[in-house]
């Protein structure tokens, strides 16, 4: 049920971004091609789809799952169009549908709706006192987003361009001080100015590119949600969208995001746990491959652990005139020929490692 209810708040939420400039839907070329006939032709099965349900006793679980499908069309349609091509009056005429059709099940209320404006639909956000004041955050967000955007592209210029610290605060100086906040007598709206004051301040104070986009990340990741606004940034461009979402949802994705923080600090702490034990057996690796180093080659055989036995005895009986062992000191046989051979590796090795610490 949940995941459904997040459906369709996430779909709302992505329509009243792309519908947010709506002056600016008459001026997009409104001739369809192969796919918005397409989206449409979803459009007007999904319709008769959800009327025989509806005629078929109240089928409501077929009805949902049918405007998921019409959902997830629409979104298909979205993602692989950019904004500015998209055919905006298609797009509300769908939003308008779900809306009507979630209204018929008591899901959205009058107070989510006004029939008077065209492009009112979906869920009422939480702090609107009327339909009409989720219109009053677009000026505060917009310079809000535009200021982030416009700093998180002047740290990452200064990166590119390995700017001094002189050359980022005089260049940010200039176009913070020309930004005016928005004035706002709403409570939240003025909690959302403060922040935003708070946020150019903090801008104003930072010394480095990458302490200008720590600010950017922190205020969209976590001073923003709890005033139930999400701040989405593009990967692809330096822009962003804003979106008005229930508290108590941005709250829980905050909550996740914390979680998440918090597992990867615990898993670099394992890394970096690891790493530090890693070197400090290598470093006791060199002490003691140094001072092995320092045992004569005439008595590698004598003197070596790997040829001492339990008592700290040679186990090695007789030497030949090379200082090379002959025999064993428990039987006193001759050395096989492939014991040999093991044994002249090793005293190789050996002399390799007196070459590398007498460098």
């Amino acid at each position: 049920v949940l995941e459904t209810e997040r459906t369709f708040i996430d779909f709302f939420l992505n329509m009243k971004n792309i519908l947010k400039n709506h002056e600016a839907i008459v001026n997009v070329d409104q001739k369809w091609a192969d796919i918005e006939v397409v989206l449409h032709n979803n459009l007007q099965k999904s319709k008769d789809n959800i009327h025989n349900n509806l005629c078929n006793n109240l089928d409501t679980p077929r009805v949902i799952e049918e405007l998921k499908t019409l959902i997830k069309f629409t979104n298909i349609y979205t993602l692989s169009q950019p904004i500015s091509s998209q055919k905006k009056n298609l797009l509300l005429k769908i939003a308008k549908y779900v809306t009507h059709i979630l209204q018929c099940f008591g899901v959205i209320t009058d107070q989510d709706t006004n029939e008077q404006d065209d492009l009112i639909f979906g869920f009422q956000w939480e702090h609107s006192s009327s339909i009409h004041n989720e219109s009053l955050y677009g000026k505060l967000l917009n310079s809000f987003s535009n200021f982030r955007d416009m700093v998180r592209s002047i740290a990452r210029n200064s990166l590119k361009n390995k700017d001094s610290s002189e050359v980022l605060q005089n260049e940010i100086s200039s176009f913070v001080n020309n930004f005016s906040i928005p004035s706002s007598t709403n409570n939240n709206l003025q909690q959302i100015s403060t922040l935003l004051s708070l946020f150019k301040e903090n801008v104003l104070n930072s010394s480095s590119p990458q302490e200008l986009l720590q600010l950017c990340d922190y205020i969209r990741d976590y001073s923003l949600p709890h005033c139930g606004v999400r701040f989405e940034d593009n990967n692809s461009s330096s822009s962003s969208v804003w979106k008005l979402d229930n508290t108590s949802s941005t709250l829980i994705d905050l909550e996740k995001r914390r979680l998440f923080d918090l597992q990867k600090y615990h898993i670099r702490q394992q890394k970096q746990l690891e790493k530090e034990r890693k070197q400090r057996e290598r470093q006791l690796l060199e002490e003691k491959q140094r001072k092995l180093s320092q045992i004569p080659v005439a008595d590698f055989f004598k003197l070596h652990p790997d040829f001492l036995d339990e008592n700290g005895d040679c186990i090695f009986n007789n030497f030949d005139d090379n200082h090379f062992p002959t025999s064993l000191t428990k039987d006193e046989k001759p050395l096989s020929k492939g014991y040999k051979k093991k044994i002249t590796k090793l005293l190789n090795k050996h002399k390799q490692l007196q070459k590398k610490y007498s460098n």
